[in-house]
């Protein structure tokens, strides 16, 4: 994480001569929870102020001003403006950055299509992970963890799940399991339960989006089918290494 928050520091310094600054920079995802993976979890950013004036403009305006003034940070490629974020690339990763105003007492950040501020709940899916993972002293984020590892190995890319979507579905898969359930019983359940959770979409509790794989499409079309034969034969290959012992699912390297 030193490089991420080197980083980090570079865009805090250049938003804070932004207008409408100061700008906190905080980090946000995964990088914020226990569940982030080096070289494979991109890294989410908010950068946050507690100028309301930002309110009465469009969104876009907020992201033009970020581009604007982390431009000569990105090394490769030239900023890239999205609907609710602005995505820089920088020592190997792409940093995703969403504006976000904090106004008496609430807190607003672009709407999925970028065209209007929207009130959220920015913690609410982080106070129930949190709440998880420290009722089973940790083994949960080290499953999630694992579970996201094994995507990025096995999944074709056309159909790997985001890893805040599969966050997503092992919290609600897990939230009532027993607290001295290990990580291996965690990590099977989670791959056990996922082919058929994908069917139908995944409400974001946050309010941040109407569902983390909006992206997916309608509830059991045929996308969301061939994602849900694809990690069947996941669980089936976790099984098998477990049965074998080719893959310790301890073993957080994947290896």
């Amino acid at each position: 994480m030193i490089g991420i928050n080197y980083v980090l520091d570079l865009i805090h310094a250049e938003l804070n001569d932004a207008p409408y600054a100061p700008f906190k920079v905080e980090l946000a995802g995964s990088a914020e929870k226990d569940t982030f993976n080096e070289g494979i979890s991109d890294i989410d950013l908010r950068a946050v102020t507690d100028n309301g004036t930002l309110l009465g403009l469009p969104p876009r305006v907020a992201k033009k001003l970020i581009l604007k003034q982390i431009a000569s940070i990105d090394e490769k490629t030239k900023p890239r403006l999205g609907h609710q974020t602005v995505t820089i690339s920088k020592k190997g990763h792409d940093y995703q950055i969403i504006p976000v105003v904090k106004s008496k007492g609430t807190t607003y950040v672009p709407s999925e299509d970028g065209r209007y501020w929207k009130a959220v709940d920015l913690h609410a899916f982080d106070r129930e992970l949190h709440k998880l993972n420290k009722r089973t002293g940790g083994r949960f984020c080290e499953a999630v963890r694992f579970v996201k590892i094994l995507s990025n190995q096995y999944m074709p890319k056309q159909f790997r799940l985001s890893g805040y979507h599969i966050e997503t579905m092992a919290l609600e898969i897990l939230r009532n399991c027993p607290s001295s359930m290990d990580r291996t019983k965690m990590v099977d359940t989670i791959l056990n339960s996922i082919p058929s959770r994908v069917r139908y979409y995944s409400p974001d509790i946050t309010g941040e989006t109407k569902a983390v794989d909006h992206d997916l499409g309608s509830s059991y079309n045929n996308n969301r089918k061939y994602i849900s034969k694809h990690y069947r034969n996941l669980r089936d290959i976790f099984r098998q290494c477990r049965q074998t012992g080719d893959m310790d699912p301890l073993d957080e390297s994947g290896r």
